[in-house]
């Protein structure tokens, strides 16, 4: 009797635990369910970088539409939300990246590649007034290796003086201070995504007021330190760059609609903005040049 019980009740304990194991599967498997759920709810990555590629074409063919067309100032509106993008995907790509010495690399050359068609697309020519002026992809390297100094440097002197050093050199670039102060706030709060929105958010809001008609003159200086391209703005100017930086604030509302998926992957997603970015500065800049626009 003894070993008919034990029999028993050993079938009855293999029985609890293959209904418990059965559970576990069920919840784990409606959990998995729940965020491919969550996630197709929302914007994926690629989409967003392809949204922040095409608002970035926006911006810049935006200079062959005349001012007095109000489609220009939609093009710049929306042109302006592209570069806080690509900000945040710089740290999205550091923090999931499986070579960060690669991908540091290849920063580093498309910046080399873009850095005449920047140049003859906003400037019109290299000469020494204009050889320091930077592309954005440089302002991303630069961005990068602040977050990469902010990680992987122990010794605290080293590591501050270091990113300081980045963002003196960031004001050469396009964006200036401002680009490598977004990643590295974008970094700070890295894993909350409404955080990082509204951390952009107040940046956001900031920038214009500092660059409003009220303080230029007094400012302008410094301004233009972090932009190559401010000190030839005239004050009518500043009115177009005060409706660029309000649409800067997109971001914000893209960013919480962001479900943390990566999307679909292809060759595009993965080169297209730094092979689209060269090539369509370099199109603009010949077109500029050949036409005297």
């Amino acid at each position: 009797m003894f070993w008919v019980d034990g029999y028993g009740t050993m079938k009855i304990s293999s029985l609890v635990r293959l209904w418990d194991i059965k559970e576990i599967e069920t919840m784990s498997s409606e959990s998995n369910i729940s965020n491919a759920q969550t996630k197709n709810m929302g914007i994926a990555g690629n989409s967003l970088k392809l949204y922040a590629v095409c608002a970035m074409l926006l911006e810049h063919f935006a200079v062959f539409v005349p001012t007095s067309n109000p489609i220009k100032y939609i093009m710049l509106f929306f042109g302006r939300s592209a570069a806080p993008l690509f900000f945040y995907f710089i740290v999205e790509g550091y923090h999931h990246t499986h070579n960060r010495n690669q991908y540091t690399r290849n920063l580093a050359i498309f910046a080399v590649i873009s850095y005449i068609p920047f140049i003859l697309c906003f400037d019109g020519a290299l000469t020494w007034e204009t050889c320091l002026n930077l592309n954005v992809i440089f302002t991303l390297l630069i961005g990068l290796l602040v977050i990469r100094a902010r990680h992987e440097i122990q010794n605290p002197f080293i590591k501050y003086f270091t990113i300081g050093l980045l963002f003196v050199l960031s004001c050469f670039g396009d964006w200036g201070y401002i680009a490598p102060l977004i990643i590295l706030t974008f970094d700070v709060f890295y894993g909350d995504v409404k955080k990082q929105a509204y951390a952009y958010a107040i940046i956001a809001l900031v920038r214009p007021i500092m660059q409003s008609n009220l303080i230029v003159n007094i400012l302008s200086p410094v301004l233009s330190l972090s932009n190559p391209h401010i000190r030839s703005l005239d004050f009518s100017s500043w009115n177009i760059l005060l409706l660029q930086q309000m649409g800067a604030l997109l971001p914000v509302f893209l960013l919480n609609l962001y479900n943390g998926g990566k999307g679909k992957s292809n060759s595009f997603t993965k080169w297209g903005f730094y092979v689209i970015y060269p090539l369509h500065l370099l199109i603009i800049g010949i077109i500029r040049i050949v036409f005297s626009i």
